[in-house]
């Protein structure tokens, strides 16, 4: 058979769509992720000077730029 060989377009697409809606899975993940432990700092800023994770989270500036643009605070500010 001549197609044996060749990866139809379905496969191709098919991975193509796992790939988008994994990263996207993944992104969901960790903005959720970085919005909890933007709450618990606020919520309890002492943590940042008796627990060294959250020292760590306070001090770094990767979470808090995507704390900046996560859209799950949009979402729970009216909630919390």
């Amino acid at each position: 058979n001549e197609n044996r060989g060749r990866e139809s377009l379905l496969k191709k697409t098919d991975r193509l769509l796992g790939l988008v809606f994994g990263l996207l899975k993944a992104s969901v993940l960790v903005l959720a992720i970085t919005s909890v432990l933007m709450y618990i700092l606020s919520w309890k800023p002492e943590l940042a000077s008796t627990n060294a994770f959250f020292q760590q989270v306070d001090g770094s500036q990767l979470l808090h730029s995507l704390n900046n643009i996560n859209p799950f605070n949009a979402v729970t500010e009216g909630l919390i």
